[in-house]
């Protein structure tokens, strides 16, 4: 009896050391790709003007719109940047592209007689029309309920 339990103790010591062991196969890393070496004479060289992009942000400018007419009467704007047409004093004003009475100078299709850049009704004392043009060109703008006040916005 002494020879079975002196056995079963021996397996079983062996089955934990084995359990114990690490017997797994070493787990193969990916292949690496070899890198160009960019700092000797087989340097490649690198275009700036692909790299070099311009990250302009947008710009919002002010009109104010008055009985005097528009201040400023003469603006230059980037493609992309918003002008703001506030209104002013005891009138009513409506901005929009030439020509009057059709609205259709801006060659961006909308709005509710010509063009997109038209504010489309009267605004009162701190009512505000805001538009972004997208188009380059020099744009010419007018009241529509006071067509002798115009103004210009040149866009680059």
């Amino acid at each position: 009896m002494k020879k079975s339990l002196a056995l079963i103790g021996i397996i079983s010591w062996l089955l934990v050391i084995a359990g114990c062991s690490n017997n797994t196969e070493p787990i193969p890393l990916p292949a690496v790709e070899e890198r160009p070496d960019l700092t000797g004479s087989g340097a490649q060289e690198i275009d700036e003007d692909i790299i070099t992009t311009e990250t302009t942000a947008s710009q919002i400018f002010t009109v104010e719109m008055s009985d005097s007419g528009f201040s400023s009467s003469s603006l230059t704007v980037n493609k992309g940047d918003t002008v703001k047409f506030v209104a002013k004093g005891s009138g009513s004003y409506w901005p929009a592209s030439a020509i009057h009475p059709t609205h259709d100078v801006y060659p961006e299709a909308g709005g509710c007689i010509g063009s997109k850049f038209d504010a489309c009704k009267g605004l009162t004392d701190g009512e505000e029309f805001s538009f972004t043009f997208n188009e380059a060109g020099e744009w010419k703008y007018h009241d529509h309920l006071n067509p002798s006040k115009f103004g210009t916005i040149t866009v680059q």
